[in-house]
């Protein structure tokens, strides 16, 4: 039986020039399954999307003849990687990627703030931290300041320099449409006896998990190196449980690197469980 990728619709553009299209994955031109590439604009990371094999046809090599042919389209596109985002249930996908060359990138976890959130009422700060508003004033400096470092981080994942840079661009332009005033958006800085101590950043009504649950994101969280090892950590992300709560939400997500295993752990203590492994690999 031959496997085979068949367009379902013509190759749509993005804003600002990126591109998307959906296949069939057909055995002998009858489908069997699907799947969506996407470029975005100025990028060369391609994105593998909405990749599903009927029950009944898996575990015969579709998968693996759809993503390999898939790789092949994004590398006519132009694209030097590809990613995925997996759910983390899905072991004989993990498996499959994990064969064909890809490798954990990121985690994404989430937790359901339940009981009100008891554990996060009843820990306030520990004694001397202070967190406050990041005002207007300081927005713009922050602002540069993160956008760098993301994609600092982008180019540590992976990413050439000059990608880095756009997707670091575009994502803080799209989180920040409203400058400084963004709703939903809460940032904070964090002091200790009056000296920088830390960042938190949240978004309030960021994504959906997979069950349908809408979730509030930490996208940020930071302490200064040299005061690590105090709890307070553990004391900002209870803070972002409050913040949530206060606005009516009651689930909370947010993603860890896969070689910062000090943090997932930390998050694992406080109630979080993964629900989606990004991955990632060289074209």
């Amino acid at each position: 039986m031959t496997t085979t990728l068949r367009p379902t619709e013509p190759e749509r553009p993005l804003t600002g020039g990126g591109r998307t299209r959906h296949y069939a994955i057909c055995v002998n031109g009858t489908p069997v399954g699907g799947v969506r590439f996407t470029l975005p604009a100025g990028e060369r990371t391609g994105r593998i999307e909405e990749l599903e094999v009927r029950a009944d046809a898996r575990r015969r090599g579709r998968g693996t003849t759809a993503l390999l042919a898939g790789e092949e389209i994004l590398r006519s596109w132009g694209c030097r990687r590809a990613e995925a985002v997996i759910p983390a249930e899905a072991e004989d996908a993990l498996r499959l990627a994990a064969e064909l060359g890809y490798w954990p990138l990121a985690r994404r976890m989430a937790k359901h703030l339940t009981g009100g959130g008891a554990e996060a009422a009843a820990t306030p700060l520990p004694e001397g931290c202070v967190l406050r508003p990041i005002g207007a004033a300081e927005f713009p400096d922050w602002y540069a300041d993160r956008s760098r470092r993301y994609a600092e981080e982008l180019q540590r994942s992976g990413l050439g320099a000059d990608e880095a840079r756009r997707r670091s661009e575009t994502l803080m332009a799209a989180y920040f449409a409203g400058g400084a005033d963004t709703p939903g958006t809460v940032l904070s800085r964090l002091t200790v006896d009056g000296e920088p101590g830390g960042e938190l950043w949240i978004r309030l009504d960021h994504t959906r998990h997979p069950d349908g649950r809408r979730l509030a994101w930490i996208t940020y969280v930071e302490v200064a190196e040299g005061l690590r090892g105090r709890g307070l950590g553990r004391a900002l992300l209870l803070q972002a449980e409050r913040e949530v709560l206060a606005a009516g939400g009651r689930d909370l997500g947010l993603n860890v690197a896969e070689e910062n295993a000090a943090a997932r752990g930390l998050y694992r203590t406080l109630g979080y469980a993964d629900y989606a492994i990004s991955v990632g690999k060289p074209l």
